[in-house]
């Protein structure tokens, strides 16, 4: 299975965004999330767009703007961020599309990929950005020697 770099970059993103407005309890900037993850800007703005757009993020504009979470760090879920850049098998054209599948109605393995799917969500469904940033926390807390 496949996590594209969008997938992987958005979610360690919005959890350096839920822990900076955490701390500074104001919007937060490209530049802030892309220095503390080293994730180019120009990246992060196409990530950005597209979880503004699937109402996660919102946008503000002006002196002292950024993004900020549209919702609760409790209602933010990785499977929701797995959905808008990496749908669940989404190159699997009789589960995609199923007028291109000649074995549509005969084919035993189409059950098994739209199961497949399934699981996947239900299972990144478990994992709040809550979660995610109490992880993040945790494992900064953590000595290294």
């Amino acid at each position: 299975m496949n996590i594209s770099k969008k997938t992987r970059y958005a979610s360690r993103a919005l959890i350096e965004l839920g822990l900076l407005y955490e701390k500074k309890k104001k919007p937060v900037t490209l530049t802030e999330i892309s220095k503390n993850q080293k994730i180019p800007v120009r990246y992060l703005e196409n990530i950005f767009n597209a979880l503004v757009n699937a109402k996660i993020l919102h946008g503000v504009r002006g002196k002292g703007g950024g993004f900020i979470l549209s919702k609760p760090v409790h209602n933010i879920f990785l499977s929701d961020v797995i959905q808008i850049f990496d749908p669940p098998l989404k190159n699997i054209e009789c589960v995609d599309d199923v007028e291109k599948c000649s074995l549509y109605n005969t084919c035993v393995m189409r059950d098994i990929w739209s199961g497949l799917a399934v699981h996947l969500i239900e299972y990144l469904g478990k994992y709040s950005l809550q979660d995610l940033m109490d992880k993040a926390r945790k494992d900064e807390n953590m000595f290294y020697i």
